[in-house]
């Protein structure tokens, strides 16, 4: 992590070889690593880098693998950094058309995600904005980089970042002057110099110079074109930006030539040579010593690799004595503890199958106890539902005789026993309510101690009806026909036939016997 915050303040003063040098470090140092996400972020750097040494296709390739990275981890902010930059590489080497359909993408996801923050979106979409303006522009759709300068601009403004509304404003003013609305480009380049001297911004001023001093030479006013190109070298003269320099001197000389001042056009034009050749040699340089730089790299690495495979074949050299000193060590342990087991299982052999033979039997105990009690808990349950039983069977019969009372009075047909018939009536009532309410504390019974009988009864037939589990439930429990025919209303022939039906709808054979498969369910 040091080499790569090093790498990245030498970055931040340009001092490109040597920020790639630190770079290449880190990047090894997180291959091993395996930390993918500054594997990506060191090789997004590693790209600008790249791109501004003119050496495109490195660049292009490291862009491609931190977005590959991006894009997988779905890590958006960063995806879309790399997607800017890649976008800008485009816009630098003409390639227009593929600059122009992937910021038109970027634009479209950061309007879609919800992933980013307000204040990041803005700034990712204020650089879009202005780098699909610069596509567009350069594609001849200028109509279309107009609405789009504008929105960067917007985002621009909100975020307060003056520097980049700077530069849009740059932008605009030169989209005018190619339309020939020079009046408006006139005031985008004033407004864009009024800024920079706000923030005394020496470059941007002097940046702001020569865009203007072009603008006055688009109209053909040498004069004034001369006066700022002038001004652009006065401020550049304590700054150290040889390309803004000679850029100044060419179309200073250019200025001068036309206004008939040969002689110094002459001079501003070796001025820009000496700078053009000293822009070259510097880019050479930095190619050279990138290249030195890979070079050291690469020879490292063979270096590194060749005292790994030193160090691996002494590292085998060594572990081949362990392994041979530490298996004689294993064997005779080994031979030990066979010993000792041998001794130790002849003692605890006999020890042991006493022990199982005890275990066996006090399971065995244990279990006919457990038998005993859940017996008894069963011959308990049957008893109370038994019991149960017996009172519906003994109001049934109770019912019976009051019916018998019933005929009677009314066949005497008297006021008196007509209030007795009432009075019986209601007596009659609760009774049967009290039956039905029989029925329910012995299905509770019965359901607590056979819990899947009525289940079971469902699954065999899910149409029986509620007569149809009634007769099964008494069956259950050992209940005579008599006593069934009792207790749902009905004679003994009657219980027979209804238990016929009910073999059929189980999916019963005639050789099986009803009650002994109900009592057994």
């Amino acid at each position: 992590m040091q080499d790569y915050e090093y790498g990245l303040k030498l970055f931040e003063y340009e001092q490109t070889d040597s920020a790639l040098y630190y770079f290449d470090k880190a990047l090894t140092l997180f291959d091993e690593t395996k930390n993918g996400y500054y594997v990506a972020k060191t090789k997004n750097l590693i790209g600008l880098i790249y791109k501004q040494l003119a050496i495109y296709d490195k660049a292009l390739e490291n862009f491609y693998a931190s977005r590959k990275y991006f894009e997988r981890t779905k890590d958006t902010v960063h995806l879309i950094g790399s997607e800017i930059n890649i976008g800008q590489f485009y816009n630098e080497t003409g390639k227009y058309a593929a600059g122009k359909q992937l910021f038109k993408q970027v634009i479209k996801t950061l309007n879609s995600t919800k992933k980013i923050t307000v204040s990041k979106r803005k700034e990712l979409l204020a650089a879009a904005y202005n780098n699909y303006g610069i596509s567009l522009q350069n594609s001849g759709d200028r109509e279309r980089a107009l609405v789009v300068y504008e929105q960067s601009l917007e985002l621009k403004k909100q975020l307060r970042d003056f520097i980049g509304v700077s530069k849009t404003l740059n932008n605009i003013g030169s989209l005018y002057m190619e339309t020939e609305e020079n009046t408006k480009a006139k005031g985008y380049f004033f407004e864009s110099l009024k800024i920079k001297q706000n923030i005394h911004s020496k470059a941007g001023i002097a940046n702001s110079y020569l865009n203007i001093g072009e603008y006055y030479m688009h109209i053909k006013d040498y004069e004034k074109g001369e006066i700022y190109f002038d001004s652009c070298l006065r401020e550049l003269e304590q700054l150290n930006i040889p390309s803004l320099q000679a850029s100044a001197y060419y179309n200073l000389s250019i200025a001068q030539k036309k206004q008939g001042k040969n002689a110094q056009a002459f001079e501003s034009l070796m001025q820009f040579g000496q700078l053009n050749q000293q822009l070259n040699t510097l880019a050479s340089e930095k190619r050279i010593a990138v290249l030195r730089v890979l070079f050291d790299l690469e020879k490292k690495e063979q270096q590194l690799l060749i005292s790994k495979s030193k160090i691996s074949s002494l590292e085998t050299e060594m572990n081949y004595k362990s392994i041979k000193l530490y298996s004689l060590i294993i064997t005779a342990i080994c031979l030990i503890f066979i010993v000792f087991y041998l001794y130790r299982n002849a003692r605890l052999k006999d020890f042991n199958h006493k022990q199982q033979e005890k275990a066996l039997l006090d399971k065995q105990h244990i279990k006919e106890l457990e038998n005993s009690r859940l017996r008894d808990e069963l011959q308990l349950k049957n008893a109370e539902l038994v019991s149960l039983t017996m009172q519906s069977l003994r109001k049934i019969e109770t019912i019976t005789r009051f019916e018998e009372e019933l005929e009677s009075a009314f066949n005497l047909g008297s006021k008196e026993s007509l209030s007795a018939v009432e009075a019986k009536m209601q007596s009659f009532m609760k009774k049967m309510n009290a039956s039905e309410n029989d029925w329910d504390k012995f299905r509770f019974k019965l359901e607590t101690t056979y819990p899947d009988f009525f289940n079971r009864l469902h699954q065999l037939n899910p149409d029986l009806t509620s007569t149809d589990i009634r007769h099964c439930a008494y069956m259950k429990i050992g209940l005579n026909t008599k006593e069934i025919g009792s207790l749902l209303n009905i004679n003994p022939d009657s219980v027979q036939k209804s238990r016929v039906r009910l073999k059929k709808k189980l999916g019963l054979t005639t050789e099986i016997d009803m009650k002994t498969y109900i009592i057994q369910l």
